[in-house]
């Protein structure tokens, strides 16, 4: 007596498949998927650095952070662009974009395109 459960697109696995065995464990364990920054976030209960100070518009904490914001403020560009424009290590791109989209103060937009948001 063998049942079969078939997995939509999108969810873990079968359940008797030995490589969906973590990540229908975590579902089991109570597991949030997180697709947006903000997910991770409000699983904290933080809320971006938009939401918790509306006052401050678009100031950077940091040296890196002001090259990459003046940057984007001509209009949307690629990671690339960023890169060449902004002459910084790219590591140190990534990682500022990366807190600049969980601050709310730049929007990632599709196929590695960034621009600032705008209030």
């Amino acid at each position: 007596n063998c049942i079969y459960y078939h997995t939509a697109p999108g969810l873990p696995g079968n359940i008797s498949s030995p490589t969906a065995a973590g990540p229908n464990k975590l579902i089991k364990l109570g597991a949030n998927i997180v697709t947006t920054a903000q997910d991770i976030l409000g699983n904290f209960s933080i809320k971006s650095a938009r939401q918790h100070c509306d006052n401050k518009k678009n100031l950077p904490e940091s040296a890196e952070e002001k090259i990459i914001i003046d940057c984007l403020s001509a209009g949307p560009l690629h990671i690339d662009e960023i890169i060449g424009q902004c002459k910084l290590n790219t590591s140190i791109i990534n990682s500022v974009l990366t807190l600049l989209v969980m601050k709310g103060i730049i929007h990632d937009l599709d196929g590695q395109n960034y621009s600032l948001a705008r209030s």
